[in-house]
Order: C-alpha cells, then sequence, then structure tokens
C-alpha cells in the first residue's frame, strides 16, 4: 500500500513525547485528514514516524504510532480505532532495558493513543497549518 507524506517537513509533537513527527496516511485516510473530517472509512491508516529530539533537530529515530480503522465492533467505545505503537531501538531510560517495545490493539500499553484521540483529536489534522503538505 503506498502512503502519502502530509507534512512537509517533521515537527515537535507534543502529545507524541515532544518528538519530531512526519504523518502518512493510505489512500483512504489521505482525503479525510486533509478535510479535517471525522468519518474515515473502514481501511483507514495513519502512520506517525518519530525521531527523538537532539539540540531543536530531529534525531535517532523514535516510534512509531499507527492507527487503523476497523470494522462496527471492533472497539465501539473508541471509534474502532486500532492502536500500535512501535519502537526498534528505545533510548533515554527504556534503552536496552525492553527491547524493541511492540504494544498493539487491546493492549493496556496502547491505552496511552486512545486516551487522548477519544478526547481532543478525533477530526486530527494536527499538523501546524504553515507546514501541511496539501
Amino acid at each position: 500500500t503506498a502512503y502519502v507524506k502530509l507534512n512537509r517537513a517533521p515537527w515537535t509533537s507534543k502529545t507524541h513525547g515532544g518528538r519530531w513527527v512526519n504523518v502518512y496516511a493510505n489512500a483512504e485516510a489521505a482525503p479525510v485528514y486533509r478535510a479535517r473530517g471525522t468519518d474515515y472509512p473502514v481501511g483507514s491508516i495513519i502512520v506517525k514516524e518519530s525521531f527523538e529530539d537532539r539540540g531543536g533537530r530531529p534525531g535517532e529515530p523514535g516510534p512509531i504510532f499507527v492507527m487503523e480503522k476497523r470494522s462496527a465492533g471492533y472497539s465501539p467505545d473508541h471509534g474502532d480505532w486500532w492502536y500500535a505503537i512501535h519502537w526498534a531501538q528505545p533510548g533515554g531510560p527504556r534503552a536496552g532495558a525492553e527491547g524493541p517495545i511492540y504494544w498493539r490493539g487491546r493492549s493496556p500499553r496502547a491505552n496511552y493513543c486512545w486516551e487522548c484521540h477519544d478526547t481532543y483529536d478525533a477530526a486530527m489534522g494536527g499538523i501546524p497549518a504553515g507546514n501541511r503538505a496539501y
């Protein structure tokens, strides 16, 4: 599947650990994201790649955040979104302690995602206006 990059350059995201981020969407999600809509079709996938901050610039890779719109009934309390966090080589306080991180689906560790997206980010579109590639 091809993904479209939705921002021009990485920016720091307070809600993703102050990391530098880029946002990508698949063909199903991109038009809704661009319109700042909320009615994502099943199969919509949004990926946020992140980088650790190194002196005000993107540094080594951080976690990759993924959300996928699933069929009605998957998780009705959370808009039927599936979430995942993957971090191949955790740094900082997690360096070497946990090895690769892969939290997904209904794992309590992925609750971090829906707690934010349920409350304030239903329309997505958090890319700063001057940095949108659309």
